[in-house]
């Protein structure tokens, strides 16, 4: 009883501050980001760590090549927190998430989370950053309510880093959310349009 007590409160503390965020984003022009330099490797592993030991029955692999920038760590925590569990919550369950993070060619940061599965479907590719969107999908019977909220508000934080977060997804090669980020948060630039191939 008293993990149940836990466990829902956290929940409600986080819709809490999603909907803080939410007015913060829509209301107070844009998420208050605070750089500070950091090495990206490490909460990516924290992170998977964590939710290797909340879901032992699932592979989480993570290839992390050294990554020095200048971020908001506790904003892309939230960021890749939420990327690398809607790869579990959604992803085929004998088939690892993969998050592979490096640099692009232009010396900006890539951070790739991949899961295999039933796609996103097409129709709702377009509306999926939008706030109260929610996937949709069959998650294996999961309970992961929310208040969908949390695609728009890691869409948001990597915005106010200067980057941008695009997904694709398809039956044959899954779904792959991918973050770019300059190495310095920057004010926030035009959405980008990024290339897959």
């Amino acid at each position: 009883m008293l993990d149940r007590m836990t466990s829902s409160s956290a929940r409600m503390l986080r819709m809490i501050e999603q909907i803080l965020d939410l007015t913060r984003s829509r209301l107070g022009g844009g998420l208050e980001v605070r750089p500070k330099p950091m090495e990206m490797c490490e909460p990516l592993t924290a992170i998977v760590e964590e939710l290797r030991l909340a879901h032992p029955s699932r592979r989480i692999e993570l290839r992390c090549r050294p990554l020095l920038g200048t971020w908001d760590r506790d904003r892309l925590e939230q960021v890749f927190s939420n990327l690398i569990a809607n790869g579990v919550h959604y992803g085929h369950p004998a088939k690892p998430v993969t998050v592979e993070a490096g640099l692009q060619e232009n010396g900006w940061a890539e951070v790739n989370v991949h899961n295999d599965g039933d796609p996103i479907p097409e129709a709702l590719l377009d509306q999926l950053f939008d706030p109260f969107r929610r996937g949709g999908r069959d998650s294996g019977g999961s309970k992961t309510a929310g208040l969908g909220l949390g695609l728009y508000i890691s869409r948001e934080i990597v915005r106010a880093h200067g980057g941008e977060l695009d997904v694709r997804s398809s039956s044959t090669e899954g779904t792959l959310f991918r973050v770019t980020l300059p190495r310095a948060a920057t004010r926030p630039v035009p959405r980008l349009r990024h290339s897959f191939d």
